[in-house]
């Protein structure tokens, strides 16, 4: 049985807009081959994509100091390659300076090996109580600091 009619949905994943419209252009070419190759109709559209996250390199540079300082530099690791996370959040980061911090939750010893989106994945809950303890000191670090978003 072949259909009449199939739809496709996916996201498409970019760090900056270049990239966004280079691999726009690059899918429209391989759909148009398809269409060619089997003579089929195909339709291609894009609703409101996910913006890329931009973080405010001085937000940043300032929240990992202050981290280092409540955690220690052997716990604070710098987020160094842009993240293809399909994250709300970007759209803030568009408007207002904001930074991205990740808690790492991988234990070995604990048996807390498994990445995020796999069935097995679990963590130690104690991780959220570090969490908030951190994101507490943040807000009131900054609060408390002469940081304008600069």
């Amino acid at each position: 049985m072949i259909p009449e009619k199939v739809v496709s949905r996916g996201i498409i994943r970019y760090v900056t807009e270049q990239t966004k419209d280079l691999a726009l252009s690059a899918l429209k070419e391989v759909l148009a081959g398809i269409q060619s190759c089997f003579g089929i109709d195909l339709e291609f559209r894009t609703g409101e994509e996910d913006p890329p996250m931009r973080v405010n390199n001085n937000l940043g540079s300032y929240i990992e100091k202050a981290s280092v300082e409540l955690l220690g530099a052997e716990k604070v690791r710098p987020i160094t390659q842009p993240s293809m996370g399909a994250e709300d959040f970007a759209f803030y980061t568009g408007l207002i300076p904001c930074a991205y911090l990740r808690f790492g939750c991988f234990d070995r010893q604990k048996n807390y090996t498994y990445d995020l989106h796999n069935p097995h994945f679990d963590f130690d809950e104690a991780i959220l109580a570090l969490g908030t303890e951190t994101l507490t000191f943040l807000i009131l670090k900054l609060l408390t600091s002469n940081w304008h978003g600069n």
